[in-house]
C-alpha cells in the first residue's frame, strides 16, 4: 500500500490505518509518519536522519506513526538512526519538563530548546513578548542563611544535596520539575551535578540586586569550576543580596534555551 500523497490518503479511507490483509506493508512520506495513526502496527523503519531542527510541536505529533500502543506495544519495534532517536528522545524531555511545569502551577511557562530542537517554528515566536533566555534559568526567591551555603558546599552527594535544598527551600524556588529532568538526566552519575558556592550579587553594577536579576546572566565560565567539577553538564549556584534574600540558578552545559513568555 503505497501512500506518498493526500490524494493517495483520501483514496484508501480507513483501510490505511486499519488495513483488512494480516500483513500490510505501508510505504510513505510526511503523510504516513506526521498524520495518520496505524492500527496493530507491529514495525516502523524511519531510516534517515533530518538536517533541519526538530520541533517539538511536529515531531510530538509525528510519534502518531510509532502505533495505538495497545496490547500489542511490546511487540512493536523501531528501526531509527541513533541521532535521529536521541534527538526525538530529547525533544520530549524537554516538553515533559514544560508540561510538568504547567501541572505544578510555576507561573510562566518555560520552553527548552536547543541546537537540535526548537520548541516551535521561529515565526511562531513574537519577540515582543517572548524572553529568549540562554543557557540560564532561575526561580522564585527565598529567605537566605548562612546554613544553605554549607549545605551546597558539604562532601554529601550532590544529588543528597539537591533534595536536602529542596526541602529547606522549598518547590518555589527549586521546582520538583527540574529534579526529576535533572534525575533523567545524569549520563555520569552524581558527578554529572554540580553544586557551587554561594555569592553576594552586590559586585554586579548593573545587576538589579533587589530581584537579584541580570540581563546578561550571573554564572560565568569561572563559577563553574572546572577543575572541581570536570563531568558536570547540570550546575547550581545560588546568589544572596544584602536584605538576606537569595535566588537560586541553574545553568546546563550546552547550547539549551530557555523560552518564557513575559506579558
Amino acid at each position: 500500500m503505497v501512500i506518498n500523497s493526500e490524494r493517495d490518503f483520501s483514496l484508501r479511507g480507513a483501510a490505511a490505518t486499519n488495513p483488512s490483509s494480516l500483513f500490510t506493508i505501508i510505504i510513505g512520506g510526511n503523510i504516513v509518519s506526521r498524520g495518520v495513526t496505524l492500527e496493530n502496527l507491529l514495525s516502523m523503519f524511519f531510516t534517515r536522519d533530518v538536517k533541519h531542527k526538530i520541533q517539538q510541536d511536529t515531531y510530538i505529533q509525528r510519534a502518531r506513526m510509532f502505533g495505538s500502543r495497545g496490547k500489542y506495544l511490546r511487540f512493536f519495534e523501531l528501526t531509527i538512526p541513533n541521532a535521529l532517536y536521541a534527538d526525538w528522545h530529547r525533544c520530549f524531555v524537554f516538553h515533559r519538563l514544560a508540561l510538568d511545569a504547567i501541572r505544578q502551577k510555576m507561573g510562566s511557562l518555560v520552553w527548552l530548546s536547543d541546537r537540535r530542537i526548537s520548541a516551535v517554528a521561529s515565526s511562531s515566536i513574537d519577540n515582543s513578548t517572548v524572553d529568549l533566555n540562554r543557557g540560564e534559568m532561575s526561580f522564585q526567591l527565598f529567605n537566605y542563611s548562612d546554613d544553605i551555603d554549607a549545605l551546597v558546599s558539604s562532601d554529601e552527594s550532590s544529588v543528597v544535596i539537591m533534595e536536602k535544598l529542596a526541602q529547606r527551600i522549598g518547590d518555589g524556588a527549586f521546582p520538583l520539575y527540574l529534579r526529576k529532568y535533572i534525575l533523567r538526566m545524569l549520563h555520569h552519575g552524581a558527578a554529572s551535578l554540580a553544586f557551587h558556592p554561594s555569592k553576594s550579587i552586590d559586585g554586579y553594577r548593573d545587576a538589579n540586586k533587589e530581584l537579584i536579576e541580570r540581563d546578561k546572566g550571573l554564572i560565568g565560565l569561572s563559577d563553574l569550576q572546572k577543575n572541581k567539577f570536570p563531568r558536570a553538564i547540570h550546575h547550581f549556584k545560588i546568589f544572596y543580596n544584602s536584605e538576606g534574600k537569595a535566588r537560586l540558578f541553574y545553568k546546563l552545559e550546552g547550547s539549551i534555551q530557555f523560552l518564557k513568555n513575559v506579558k
